[in-house]
């Protein structure tokens, strides 16, 4: 805080040049009775559960230092549902949730979860608060869990990229009449979706730490999300917290023809990942521009001869530079 500054020619007294801080979400854990299929319960902590050590599921909190307090209590939060559970319907006001839906004045009550299937003892999905500046908080996990002792007690579960491919490690502490694991791989923000990339024996009965590994060796370019399914020998399953891995697709360009003069055509390793392209002269000034890739070329038609650079950028924030000259 500055006691008093002078700005042209007003006097300001006790400016607070606070420096803004994104918010953090919490993460939320809850031990449930075994819930029947198709029933929904509420996420605002009116859900009763009896069994020993359960707990009444409760609603998405944060922190924020310039806001507090974040919750559905104020009625003027707004939170994002960035993937949907893994089992299971997430419902708020009577319609299914979207993978990246913003839920604007977040109402707890009427945030539902319904159980789909069976053969699982868990679920999760992940959520994200938004402060009153706008800034958004990491993703967190919201779980569900019940049921007796798992088949697998699971000490850790990892995602690397390592070189052109992703490797998938995972340790037991402890394993009761397991079967496999199944690896399972989805693209980030469709947690609906997901395919089995492989399948690999358990130990069955082990008291000891057991190690395993399986290799994605054709990821998908972008963020993909990995999780286990760690399958009993009657059939019963349950999923391991997903992990997600950034895959970089070399970027490559080819821009033709040049010189050029009335169309500059480009052609790129994904065209999706183009958010912009910019001619602009020596001096700086823009004078042809394009959003995304949606034709595969830049007109020139009305850009006066000389010596430009066209800009490639990229979603991720990257920009790619070719000097490119127009002849009339």
């Amino acid at each position: 805080i500055l006691p008093n500054i002078t700005v042209a020619t007003t006097s300001v007294t006790n400016a607070n040049f606070g420096v803004q801080q994104p918010p953090l979400a919490e993460p939320k854990t809850y031990l449930i009775d075994v819930p029947s299929p198709n029933v929904k319960i509420k996420l605002d902590s009116s859900h009763v559960s009896t069994g020993t050590g359960t707990a009444s599921p409760g609603q998405l909190t944060g922190q924020d230092p310039e806001d507090g307090r974040l919750s559905g209590e104020q009625k003027n939060r707004t939170v994002t549902i960035t993937s949907l559970p893994t089992n299971g319907t997430l419902w708020y006001d009577g319609v299914k949730v979207t993978p990246g839906q913003v839920l604007t004045n977040y109402d707890p009550s009427k945030l539902e979860l319904e159980f789909t299937g069976t053969g699982y003892t868990s679920t999760e999905f992940t959520y994200a608060y938004h402060d009153a500046a706008g800034s958004i908080s990491p993703s967190v996990t919201y779980t569900l869990s019940w049921g007796g002792p798992l088949p697998v007690r699971l000490m850790s579960f990892e995602a690397t990229l390592k070189g052109s491919q992703v490797e998938l490690s995972w340790t037991t502490a402890q394993e009761k009449n397991s079967q496999h694991f199944e690896v399972q791989r989805s693209r980030s923000g469709n947690a609906q979706e997901w395919t089995t990339l492989g399948v690999v024996a358990a130990k069955g009965q082990s008291t000891s730490k057991q190690s395993y590994r399986l290799a994605d060796s054709q990821p998908l370019s972008g963020t993909s999300l990995y999780r286990l399914k760690m399958v009993d020998q009657d059939g019963s399953f349950d999923y391991s917290r997903s992990r997600s891995v950034l895959v970089k697709a070399p970027f490559e360009t080819k821009v033709y023809p040049n010189p050029a003069s009335d169309k500059l055509y480009v052609r790129v390793t994904d065209p999706q990942q183009v958010k912009l392209l910019r001619l602009t002269s020596v001096t700086g000034t823009t004078v042809a521009e394009s959003e995304g890739l949606g034709d595969d070329y830049l007109s020139v038609q009305h850009v006066p001869s000389g010596v430009y650079m066209l800009s490639i950028q990229h979603q991720d924030g990257s920009v790619y530079s070719h000097r490119v000259v127009i002849v009339k």
